[in-house]
């Protein structure tokens, strides 16, 4: 009799257990991702902000880690009221793809939950078309009376603008003519100019003896310099912005790339790693391998 009532005590039990409902894990968040304009060019600097709110009593990580950010270019990102904010840099010349991102944080709980977002894409327009649509057709405007006294009221002012532009060319070419004597005349073409120079830098090992930024003002002044001698615009005189405006070829705006994040290393204190410093290396010479290619066919 006692062993029955254990059976069906046993029994009962294990039918309760069975009906008892699993615990649901809980369901991810939602945040909103959105771009600071509605297009932008290659190699121009654009802005992606992850709107969300945290329950109460949640926290973030010290070190947020956006997952699904690994294939494009991050800048910086950086934690602000109401979301984050990543700085990417445009190194796409079609659609910039950003897929669903997800963000991990912990809850009042203490336990792990997770914000997801939906993927986000951005317009990007080649540099030659912006200038292009920046050009306006104005309508001819009709012929002007001229009346006899009106030439000498404005004669004065016609003879000092002429006289201040006068000046002005001649300083422009005696500036232009010291420039052209004090540039190095090389007996050989840019492309092996620049491959030498990119030889002695790399043997030079200022990146290894910790001379990180002199590696890369030398690394930007062989490129720029090599862009120099191909291209029809002063690329050492001009800022990386200057001349993403006036490229409008495949190989120069891959560069950009390089030239943004020497950039970085320059003027914003970036220290990049000796895995990355090797990439910008190759990088630089596969440039003028590439246009090498293009010139001679």
């Amino acid at each position: 009799m006692k062993k029955t009532r254990f059976v069906v005590f046993l029994v009962f039990l294990l039918l309760l257990t069975h009906d008892m409902p699993a615990q649901e894990e809980p369901e991810a968040l939602r945040m909103e991702a959105s771009f600071s304009g509605e297009q932008a060019q290659p190699g121009e600097v654009i802005t992606l902000k992850l709107s969300f709110e945290l329950p109460k009593g949640a926290v973030l990580p010290e070190k947020p880690s956006i997952k699904g950010l690994e294939e494009l270019t991050v800048l910086s990102t950086k934690v602000v009221s109401g979301g984050i904010i990543a700085e990417l840099i445009v190194d796409t010349l079609g659609t910039l793809y950003v897929p669903a991102l997800t963000l991990a944080f912990t809850d009042a709980d203490g336990k792990e939950r997770l914000i997801i977002t939906d993927p986000v894409q951005l317009t990007v327009t080649p540099s030659i078309e912006s200038r292009a649509d920046a050009l306006h057709v104005r309508p001819i405007k009709g012929i002007m009376p001229v009346y006899g006294g009106l030439w000498r009221r404005w004669l004065p002012y016609f003879l000092v603008a002429l006289t201040v532009l006068l000046v002005f060319g001649v300083w422009r070419a005696v500036i232009r003519r010291r420039r052209k004597e004090e540039q190095p005349v090389y007996s050989e073409p840019p492309d092996g100019v620049a491959l030498k120079a990119l030889d002695n830098l790399d043997r030079a090992g200022l990146f290894e003896k910790g001379e990180v930024k002199a590696y890369y003002f030398s690394l930007s002044e062989i490129v720029r310099r090599y862009m120099e001698g191909i291209r029809p615009f002063p690329a050492c005189e001009w800022t990386t912005d200057e001349i993403a405006a006036s490229v409008d070829r495949d190989e120069d705006r891959v560069v950009l790339k390089l030239l943004r994040e020497s950039d970085m290393v320059k003027f914003a204190d970036h220290s990049p790693t000796m895995a990355q410093k090797k990439e910008h290396w190759l990088q630089a010479r596969q440039y003028v391998e590439n246009t090498i290619r293009e010139l001679k066919e």
